[in-house]
């Protein structure tokens, strides 16, 4: 990756799905994720890990026009326009309230051209941007909304932090926290991930990098892959993308300098590339978005402190409880693994809350900088900022803010396992050929 900007795909590092040799560009874990997949490659890095892009074309001040099934381009162009498919697994999808909330704004979109008709995949609301004129925020707390209020108030830009006299920024480093579905029982947790990428002089932040790491043995019923992938396609594809199910926030550093996001893309390319290889397995106690992310965050250089386990005199007894009641070995041992496993490493909202503490403490000069990478957030970022994205209305019930303990979770849920709303994932097998 250069000095001078943090690398983006360009169109002619660009690789088509199916016909391509992906053994030239590409790991072989990698391209068995990602042979039907769109994708970009770092061309600094041979067998560099894919970077998901999910569609090969891209229209910016875009005008959906639902009534006559048609968009408007910048040019003033008029071209009819088709959603991509719904997952077969995943038929709660867009209906009147999604395309009256996308015809209000102007839009980016990705998809493809079938001959003058346009297949939507990801449609980002071009007012969701970032600003040096946001209002300032005393907390970030105000920037995460709770209950079904998180889901439905508009996008929001605040500043939580500002230098009197910072550089001009030029890249953003984050964290990215997803709230809680209102439809699967197992997703109260929420998911967390990383956001890196160029400060854009109007304010665009779709272009962004989100790593996020996810179960690679699964078939998600949303199409996700485990990928370092754009925020358009993070938070607004129609399948996968995280505000078709549930609110998010964001929080990060504007930048003047490239170094903290160069070492967290370091970390992350070497976390991500072990997941493909299977050189470790994703595991939702153990190895989950949080712990890879915060695992990853702590070896580039940033050391957020431990919170430590929910409780390790209570793990013992609720492993016992669950043996009792619902006898099943693997269900009482999960229970047992969540109890002990430290906080930070388990729980989205516990790392988000964590990590944005200690980064203010070090961007303020509150905390001493004890790595390169901490000493470069102190003199490189200009200001903190942290914005509130709303679930895009749709079919789908609205979610809410994700839990904050383990104990939090047990009392959302039904008290019988068989009473839980869940989403069953059938398995996709790795071939031993590929592992690391």
């Amino acid at each position: 990756m250069s000095s001078g900007h943090f690398f983006p795909p360009s169109a002619d590092r660009m690789i088509p799905r199916r016909g391509v040799d992906y053994a030239l560009q590409t790991s072989p874990a990698a391209q068995f994720y990602f042979a039907e997949e769109w994708i970009g490659i770092d061309p600094e890095r041979p067998l560099s890990l894919p970077f998901w892009l999910a569609a090969p074309v891209q229209l910016r001040q875009v005008e959906l026009q639902p009534e006559h099934q048609t968009i408007r381009l910048s040019n003033g162009e008029v071209h009819p326009f088709r959603l991509i498919d719904a997952l077969a697994s995943n038929p709660t999808f867009v209906n009147e309230q999604t395309l009256r909330f996308y015809s209000q704004r102007k839009l980016s979109l990705r998809g493809e051209w079938l001959d003058q008709t346009f297949i939507i995949r990801t449609m980002w609301p071009e007012d969701w941007r970032i600003s040096d004129a946001a209002a300032p925020a005393s907390s970030w707390r105000q920037v995460v909304k709770d209950g079904i209020a998180g889901a439905t108030k508009p996008f929001q830009l605040s500043r939580l932090w500002q230098r009197l006299q910072g550089e001009a920024p030029q890249y953003f480093l984050g964290l990215v926290l997803n709230g809680a579905q209102g439809d699967d029982d197992e997703a109260h947790g929420g998911h967390f991930g990383l956001v890196f990428g160029d400060w854009q002089a109007h304010g665009d932040i779709s272009q962004w990098w989100v790593a996020n790491f996810y179960d690679p043995d699964v078939v998600s019923e949303k199409g996700i892959l485990p990928a370092i992938t754009t925020l358009d396609n993070y938070l607004t594809d129609l399948n996968c993308g995280q505000q078709q199910y549930r609110p998010s926030w964001l929080v990060g550093c504007a930048l003047s300098n490239p170094l903290p996001i160069q070492r967290v893309y370091a970390a992350m390319h070497e976390t991500m590339s072990a997941l493909y290889s299977h050189a470790f397995v994703y595991q939702h106690t153990s190895n989950n978005c949080t712990g890879l992310s915060m695992d990853a965050l702590r070896y580039a250089g940033l050391n957020v402190p431990m919170k430590g386990p929910s409780s390790r005199m209570l793990s013992p007894l609720l492993f016992l409880y669950k043996l009792i009641q619902e006898r099943d070995w693997h269900s009482a041992k999960k229970a047992f693994h969540y109890f002990n496993m430290e906080r930070t490493r388990l729980l989205p909202y516990t790392a988000f809350k964590q990590s944005i503490r200690y980064l203010m403490q070090i961007v303020s000069g509150k905390q001493v900088p004890g790595t390169e990478l901490e000493a470069a957030l102190l003199t490189a970022t200009s200001a903190v900022y942290g914005m509130h994205f709303p679930q895009i209305p749709s079919a789908r019930p609205f979610g809410r803010e994700p839990v904050s303990s383990v104990f939090q979770y047990q009392s959302r849920v039904p008290a019988k396992r068989e009473d839980w709303k869940i989403i069953p994932v059938p398995p996709r097998p790795f071939p031993e050929q590929l592992r690391s």
